[in-house]
């Protein structure tokens, strides 16, 4: 089972990453309604007016560059999105063996997931109207 513990720091490697992108999300998202409700001016920090704009954007980005540049922003998020998701269902992840009991006094009983697999599919199937599992 040194596989086993490798898939078990990619896991938890990958949750931390995806907790430190939402904890910044969260804290940019917080940051930005603070703003806009005009509750940071009472800690010292100060905008012009409660309407205006948190970025002062050029008009010619406004109109002609904005829906471009979002778009683009867009479709780079989606791309990254799905390899991520795409990682997720990587074959290399999947277990060979199942352990299932790991007495130091008895020994060790490792099954093969395919055995118990199909073990489990013979058992389901001899419920009544299952035809295959």
């Amino acid at each position: 089972p040194e596989g086993g513990s490798e898939v078990a720091m990619k896991g938890r490697a990958n949750r931390t990453r995806l907790a430190v992108v939402g904890i910044i999300g969260l804290v940019v998202v917080a940051w930005f309604m603070l703003v806009r409700f005009n509750v940071v001016s009472s800690w010292g920090w100060r905008q012009p007016k409660p309407d205006a704009p948190i970025v002062d954007v050029p008009k010619a980005w406004r109109t002609d560059y904005a829906s471009w540049a979002l778009l683009i922003v867009g479709i780079l998020v989606a791309v990254i999105g799905l390899v991520w998701l795409l990682r997720q269902f990587s074959s290399s992840n999947r277990a060979h063996t199942y352990g299932m009991s790991h007495e130091a006094d008895h020994g060790s009983t490792v099954l093969s997931t395919d055995a118990l697999g199909r073990a489990v599919e013979e058992q389901i199937e001899e419920f009544p109207g299952v035809s295959s599992a």
